[in-house]
């Protein structure tokens, strides 16, 4: 399975999740609490049910904030697992490295384990693919490179650079 189309609904979901947080949130402060508490002042029972849509609403974007970063915990636990999957003709666009601190390395020649390295492929269907790799591998790949990559999961296990097309 190609690496994007397992993730690629997260993205959508946890914003979506954010939203129902937010509108939930306010919509529960002021209709759930102060409407709540005038619709039984006034008996006004739409605004009680309009708060508990509100407190509904706050809940299910809890779930989805829960559900996509849990999903995303356990893509990376387990995301360089499954077959083995070679593609030809793909293109290097970009490699770097990621400092223990969050910081992005471009240029990095020194093997370190603090640090974790990418290399972002295009697999020929237009798309551009992030995959981990280890030192040797990042070493082997350069900006600009065609060649056969051998990936399972999101892990880039080997790469052997076209010399002529």
């Amino acid at each position: 399975m190609h690496p994007d189309k397992r993730s690629g609904w997260m993205s959508p979901a946890f914003n979506f999740g954010m939203v129902c947080l937010a509108v939930g949130f306010v919509g529960w402060i002021v209709f759930g609490l102060f409407g709540g508490l005038l619709g039984l002042l006034y008996r006004i029972p739409g605004l009680v049910a309009l708060g508990g849509f509100f407190g509904l609403l706050f809940l299910l974007g809890i779930a989805l904030v829960a559900t996509v970063v849990g999903y995303g915990i356990y893509l990376d636990k387990t995301g360089s697992r499954g077959p083995i999957v070679t593609y030809e003709n793909v293109a290097v666009v970009a490699k770097f490295a990621i400092l223990p601190t969050g910081e992005t390395v471009t240029m990095y020649y020194d093997s370190s384990p603090d640090l974790k390295y990418f290399v972002c492929l295009d697999l020929g269907d237009g798309k551009m693919t992030e995959f981990k790799t280890s030192f040797e591998v990042f070493n082997v790949v350069g900006e600009g490179m065609t060649g056969t990559a051998e990936c399972q999961g999101s892990w880039l296990g080997g790469f052997r650079v076209q010399i002529a097309p």
